[in-house]
């Protein structure tokens, strides 16, 4: 079942010292990503052929880990482009070390909840404790927590009102489905599922 209904916002980040031109064309560009098969690799890939009609080669993918990698190799050149979270990713702009140049939507929700058959009663349990404490969050003053979050994520305030803004959590409307088998789809194009199952064969709630 869905948790954060609305998509994950990628923005595509390059070193903050390079200029358009000194960047390669994406069909012989490095991307950072944390590991293969990761939504870091799958937004690149996603990237690159709406942008270009271009299906990246394995050999492009640095494997960086984590942030903290991806700003290590596009600061030596290892990789060119980086893609992740838009908000999570805002400081290092805001720092003057990445430039945003793009940014890319994903088309299906940012986090759902999965989990084996066999521990499904005992993970419902722990969905409605989360959900119920996202309702209770909700009936307060979220503007409360601007300034926490951008004191923890070392944002500008305004970059965690935008952020806060438009995090839609799941609101029990059953469209989101599709979407799951959409991003299958897009997955299965990349190369990175070898079949795209149906709806019948999840068991989505």
């Amino acid at each position: 079942m869905p948790f954060v209904i609305s998509p994950l916002i990628w923005g595509v980040f390059v070193n903050a010292k390079k200029e358009k031109d000194d960047l390669p064309a994406l069909e012989q560009a490095k991307f950072a990503v944390s590991r293969l098969q990761s939504g870091s690799h799958l937004m690149a890939k996603f990237y690159a052929r709406r942008e270009s009609g271009v299906s990246l080669r394995d050999e492009q993918f640095v494997v960086s880990r984590h942030i903290d990698g991806a700003r290590k190799v596009l600061a030596e050149g290892t990789a060119d482009y980086f893609l992740w979270e838009k908000y999570m990713t805002a400081q290092w702009v805001e720092k003057g070390e990445f430039r945003q140049i793009s940014e890319v939507t994903a088309p299906w929700p940012a986090f759902l909840f999965v989990t084996r058959t066999n521990e499904f009663l005992e993970f419902e349990a722990i969905a409605e404790s989360l959900n119920i404490s996202v309702e209770n969050f909700y009936s307060g003053n979220i503007y409360d927590w601007i300034k926490p979050l951008a004191e923890k994520y070392e944002l500008s305030e305004e970059s965690a009102i935008h952020w806060l803004g438009r995090i839609k959590y799941y609101d029990g409307n059953h469209y989101w489905k599709d979407r799951i088998v959409a991003a299958a789809v897009i997955m299965h194009g990349n190369g990175m599922l070898s079949h795209v199952p149906g709806l019948s064969n999840l068991i989505v709630t």
